[in-house]
């Protein structure tokens, strides 16, 4: 997963987020909260219960989802089972299993 971080400010960076974006927000007091957007407004962003006003936001960190990244972890964990069904089949015909 890749984060892209940005700086608060009314105009740019809120434009950028979405709801359904999973987040990391950064408070000006170092303390953190992350969540997935369901809730812009012109005070700040929210979700899970969790609301934090863009006035105490140092910095949001964005998680963004790579399909392609899942397909090949997908495609390679099909790749081992297949090996280890085909390597247990072996082992069993080896030694007269079933």
């Amino acid at each position: 997963m890749a984060a892209n971080f940005l700086r608060p400010s009314h105009d740019s960076s809120t434009s950028q987020l979405e709801v359904g974006d999973k987040v990391r927000v950064i408070r000006h007091d170092a303390t953190d909260a992350k969540f997935k957007i369901d809730t812009i407004t012109i005070e700040g962003i929210g979700g899970d219960g969790v609301f934090v006003a863009y006035s105490d936001i140092q910095a949001v960190q964005v998680r963004e989802h790579s399909t392609a990244k899942t397909v090949g972890l997908v495609a390679a964990t099909l790749i081992v089972i297949e090996a280890l069904v085909d390597y247990s089949d072996g082992v069993n015909s080896l030694y007269g299993g079933a």
